[in-house]
């Protein structure tokens, strides 16, 4: 991937790296030169098409209303627009797919080389070639990964390969060649195995369902890869690529017949041919490269670079120093007020006394309804001063007339209340009743039932 700044754009111009423009050039020079062609020998040209019949198609048509011209090539320029959208989006799935692979995968190796820290004391050796083997195998599995979502076949640099020992790579290389199985398949399951043997012997001493989420990991990481492979294995479809084949060609003739009979002028006829041309032209090339961004094109992404990167961050791990466990100094700020002014945060509003739920819960429970011969009667307590409220806040608070709208409205509610719990009680003796009424009809029924029977 070509890497710029745009702070002068003539650097920006004039990059050597990109091959986009000389492809394009190879189909817009000879474009303009036709134009230039078509301008000096107009009269000729016209001539001929005079005598074909078709001097009055270009004459009424394409001169005088050039805008149908435009709305033919406006085909063109959609199929081209279509193309360029589809490219960019299949080129920032690719770079995010294999972010997403590394993050997952490295994750996986941080946690399992943590775990099995907790048993450095007890078994080092064991612990320290878990770690040693668990890290070589996954700077094979990400290279593996990326050479296999390269459109070509190159060898990517792995973290001491030959570290590991000659049974294991005997064997994924036997197993390749023999069967064609999936290197990176292979190597999930060899650190799978690593893995599982590791939690057996005590090396990794971690609960089952923590360790779970380490496997998940390795397995997001794996779809992450299948995804970036999408991309390689679907290309662009052919029917799209074919039109717009056709369709520049023949805008690469009919733009510069266009601009010879618009423009006299033959230098100017060869220049407003060579832009629009080149534009086009360039767009389709453009689009073409990052449709697939895993290869060797200037514009591709740069796998060796993503290797590098996952080698240095695995090779992190193996520090003696990463494994320092953090701690506070002797000055440090515990109080949460101070630390909070320290960094600016404004200061906590006072508290304002109202009533919450909370609060209308609690009163409404206190509450006494005793009986009377005019249905229930709601009395509340009396209030009390809290200790968050002065006498003046108590005596605001009584005075206030929407306040005391709303303790009539928390009297009419328990009223209400108590009204529901009367009536439903009632209907629950009814129920009862007419449920013990069926039993004994039942009853009756079954016993004039026995009777019968035993009459027969």
């Amino acid at each position: 991937m070509i890497v710029y700044e745009e702070e002068y754009i003539f650097k920006v111009i004039f990059r050597a790296e990109c091959k986009v423009g000389l492809r394009a050039l190879l189909f817009t020079v000879p474009s303009a030169s036709l134009a230039v062609l078509l301008s000096v020998g107009l009269v000729h040209i016209e001539d001929i098409l005079e005598g074909a019949g078709l001097h009055t198609i270009t004459d009424d048509v394409l001169v005088k209303r050039p805008s149908t011209w435009l709305a033919l090539a406006l085909i063109c320029i959609l199929l081209l627009e279509f193309r360029t959208q589809q490219a960019l989006s299949r080129f920032w799935e690719g770079t995010s797919l294999l972010h997403r692979m590394r993050g997952e995968w490295f994750d996986s190796v941080s946690c399992l080389v943590t775990f099995a820290m907790l048993e450095a004391d007890s078994q080092p050796k064991e612990v320290k070639v878990f770690q040693h083997t668990l890290i070589r195998l996954m700077s094979l599995c990400h290279g593996s990964a990326l050479e296999e979502i390269a459109d070509s076949d190159f060898v990517i640099s792995r973290l001491d390969y030959e570290g590991i020992d000659e049974v294991t790579r005997s064997n994924l290389q036997y197993c390749k060649e023999k069967y064609g199985f999936n290197r990176v398949e292979m190597v999930l399951k060899t650190i799978y195995t690593l893995m599982t043997k590791a939690l057996d012997d005590g090396v990794v001493r971690i609960d089952p369902p923590i360790l779970t989420r380490v496997y998940q990991t390795f397995s997001r990481g794996y779809v992450s890869l299948l995804d970036a492979k999408k991309i390689t294995d679907t290309r662009f479809p052919f029917p799209y690529a074919q039109l717009i084949a056709a369709l520049l060609l023949i805008m690469s003739v009919g733009i510069p017949c266009m601009m010879a009979m618009l423009i006299r002028h033959a230098v100017w006829a060869g220049v407003f041919s060579f832009v629009p041309v080149f534009g086009m032209f360039s767009l389709n090339f453009i689009a073409s490269e990052l449709e697939n961004p895993f290869g060797h094109d200037e514009n591709d992404l740069p796998l060796s670079k993503f290797q590098e990167e996952m080698n240095s961050s695995l090779l992190m791990l193996l520090h003696d120093r990463v494994d320092h466990v953090a701690q506070l100094s002797e000055s440090a700020e515990l109080d949460f007020e101070v630390l909070a002014r320290r960094i600016g945060l404004p200061a906590p509003a006072p508290a304002v006394i109202t009533h919450h739920a909370s609060s209308r819960l609690s009163q409404f429970e206190s509450m006494e309804f005793p009986e009377e011969d005019n249905g229930p009667q709601i009395l509340s307590p009396e209030p009390t001063l809290d200790r968050s409220q002065t006498a003046q806040e108590v005596f605001v608070e009584r005075a206030d007339p929407t306040k005391a709208e709303g303790e009539k409205a928390v009297r009419r509610l328990a009223k209400s209340m108590m009204e529901f719990n009367r009536t439903m009680n009632k209907w629950t003796r009814t129920v009862e009743c007419q449920v013990g009424e069926l039993r004994r009809s039942y009853d009756a029924i079954k016993k004039v039932v026995g009777d019968q029977s035993s009459a027969g």
